[in-house]
């Protein structure tokens, strides 16, 4: 059986489900304990089976211990944690870089790869328009909806998903961290929990989403200093109801459990209502669009208001988005109230 391994807190680094004890390393106690030949045999076995954690202290066999095992954890090709951002990855290739250049110090040391994600996504998104184009370009229009306005919605879209599942990604993780006790840290610290964990984390791959969206906004939805003002207004209110929505079922996390399943439900269900025109949809389903699932104020009504602007619809629009953000902090800090510590002493 291959051996598993785990992230190891928040330190990037990956170790072995299996940790192997060396506190009978040594043999000077007495006649006991493994001998130096012993323990490396041990320690050799443990390494091929893709054992990485050793534990071991300075007492242990009067420090005998320590001395006689060996490194299981090298940096070799298969090794879990030989590459990576991690602190201990860039400080072995910036000692091995230091010896290739022949100097004891370097000005900057920028960790730098291509981006295979960020294109990815782009190409995504204008797969998913050139679609959209070509269906209008047969069918004419959708329930009132030109090809103009539907790509318009795209672009308040893009921008959307690019600043709040980008920039502030962790909003659709907040049940994971709730559910793996990461909330610790950051309420030690003299700051607001919740504007401090949504700007702790950026998912580059969805920054592709806010490149795209001002793009197709410039080459396809006509635009004017009113109107770009309005889609930029759109977007950003767009950003904070959505944001707004998955902090608030994130939160129940410390409330009824599980691992934030309850946002990845309603992320998905408000980002495929918000795809569509509208119009397509009616009844029930439209009716909840404006209140469960408010995926009407992510694209629908911003549309609306940069085509055919009305101060009744732009309040309505910065209303809800106002409503949402202070509705979200009320509900994450209720869940705080109920949140257990993710400390291992406070689940005995």
């Amino acid at each position: 059986m291959s051996m598993r391994y785990k992230l190891l807190g928040r330190t990037g680094l990956r170790v072995s489900e299996r940790c192997l004890g060396a506190m009978i390393f040594g043999d000077s106690r007495g006649g006991w304990g493994a001998s130096k030949d012993e323990a490396a045999r041990i320690v050799q076995r443990f390494a091929q089976a893709g054992g990485n954690l050793v534990d071991t202290a300075n007492y242990y066999a009067h420090g005998e211990s320590e001395r006689h095992r060996r490194r299981a954890d090298s940096m070799r090709p298969d090794d879990p944690n030989g590459g990576g951002a991690h602190r201990k990855s860039l400080v072995a290739s910036l000692e091995a870089s230091l010896r290739r250049l022949g100097t004891d110090y370097i000005d900057l040391y920028w960790v730098h790869i291509w981006d295979a994600f960020t294109p990815a996504m782009i190409l995504n998104d204008a797969a998913w328009v050139a679609f959209w184009a070509l269906f209008f370009h047969k069918i004419g229009q959708v329930r009132g909806w030109r090809s103009d306005q539907v790509m318009l919605m795209f672009a308040i879209l893009a921008t959307v998903t690019g600043i709040s599942m980008g920039l502030l990604s962790n909003a659709r993780r907040l049940g994971q961290l709730v559910a793996d006790g990461q909330l610790d840290t950051v309420l030690t610290l003299p700051v607001d929990p919740l504007a401090y964990l949504l700007v702790r984390r950026v998912d580059t791959a969805l920054l592709g989403d806010l490149a795209f969206g001002p793009v197709l906004f410039a080459v396809a939805a006509h635009p004017t200093p009113q109107r770009t003002a309005l889609y930029v207004l759109g977007a950003l209110t767009g950003a904070a109801v959505f944001v707004s929505f998955v902090v608030v079922l994130g939160s129940v996390t410390m409330v009824a459990g599980g691992r934030g399943e309850q946002a990845d439900l309603g992320f998905q269900a408000l980002l495929i209502l918000a795809s569509y025109p509208l119009d397509v949809f009616g009844g029930l389903t439209k009716l909840m669009m404006f209140t469960v699932i408010p995926a009407a104020f992510l694209t629908g009504i911003p549309v609306h208001l940069v085509d055919h602007f009305r101060w009744a619809t732009l309040a309505a629009m910065l209303g809800v988005a106002v409503g949402a953000m202070l509705l979200a902090g009320v509900v994450f800090r209720a869940g705080l109230r109920r949140y257990r510590s993710g400390a291992l002493w406070t689940r005995a």
